[in-house]
């Protein structure tokens, strides 16, 4: 049996992070599930900055997290993160970063991570194409809105999926009904795409309700509505199809509004994760 350690950075990003004798928690906070396993949420700090957060799963068969353990890390993950809102920074945030290690009853702590930045000496920012999408997209920033909330990974999963899917309403559906021929034909151009990538069996259309129903209306195993978070089965269902959405959004959006060109994420910036060291 092995102990699982799960580390959430805290904004903003160290370029060093280290658990071990030498550097101790300085919050430890032990936690009783119902079954009766003894979590323990732990948060790392010098005099004034907390870094992250650490969270202790006891006695794991394998290498891998179980659907239970994952939910109940993600709603001792979130109970802190609303604490320390609370208690610390209305605005401390989470990056879509974390890493883990598993240890054995022998084994001693000895994490330790870099954070590097590579610089992509050909990238040029394109000036050209910020000022025509900035001009073109103006009378439709309200989905340009929609479409950016949906790539950033501040916002829980369920909104950035909700945005794409209010990106549809607003060009497919107008007085509550959706204009079913134009939808249908729009949507069946990305079938073969979904099905590869996603839910080979299912139809795309119906997948699309499907999970807004689930992002809408967020509930536990136990049929319990949740606060701010999908279940880990459902989470990693619509993490798995937002790539796809968002490809059919940004397609419906340069289709309808031509003249602009979306690029993907700047490369120069510091998002790479290397471990060293046991």
């Amino acid at each position: 049996m092995k102990d699982g350690y799960f580390y959430f950075p805290i904004e903003p990003l160290r370029e060093k992070y280290e658990d071990n004798e030498q550097v101790r928690p300085s919050v430890i906070i032990p936690v009783i599930s119902k079954n009766g396993k003894q979590f323990e949420v732990a948060l790392y700090a010098d005099a004034q900055t907390i870094y992250f957060c650490r969270i202790k799963v006891p006695n794991m068969k394998e290498n891998k997290i179980s659907e239970e353990d994952a939910e109940i890390i993600n709603i001792l993950k979130e109970h802190l993160l609303s604490v320390l809102r609370l208690t610390y920074d209305r605005d401390v945030s989470m990056p879509a970063l974390n890493f883990w290690t598993f240890l054995g009853p022998t084994e001693k702590m000895g994490l330790s991570l870099e954070v590097e930045q590579f610089l992509n000496k050909n990238y040029q920012i394109n000036a050209d194409n910020i000022r025509n999408v900035y001009v073109n997209t103006f009378k439709i920033r309200n989905q340009i809105r929609l479409l950016s909330d949906s790539q950033d990974r501040r916002i829980p999963l369920q909104y950035r999926f909700l945005s794409l899917y209010k990106i549809l309403e607003l060009e497919f559906r107008q007085k509550g009904k959706w204009e079913t021929p134009d939808f249908a034909e729009f949507i069946a151009r990305f079938e073969p795409l979904f099905k590869e990538k996603c839910m080979p069996r299912k139809k795309l259309v119906n997948y699309i309700h499907e999970l807004r129903d689930k992002c809408a209306h967020i509930k536990s195993n136990k049929n319990v509505v949740g606060v701010t978070e999908l279940n880990p089965k459902e989470r990693a269902e619509v993490d798995k199809f937002l790539p796809v959405f968002i490809q059919i959004c940004t397609t419906l959006i340069k289709e309808k509004h031509g003249g602009i060109d979306f690029v993907t994420t700047n490369p120069n910036l510091p998002r790479k994760v290397f471990p060293y060291g046991p």
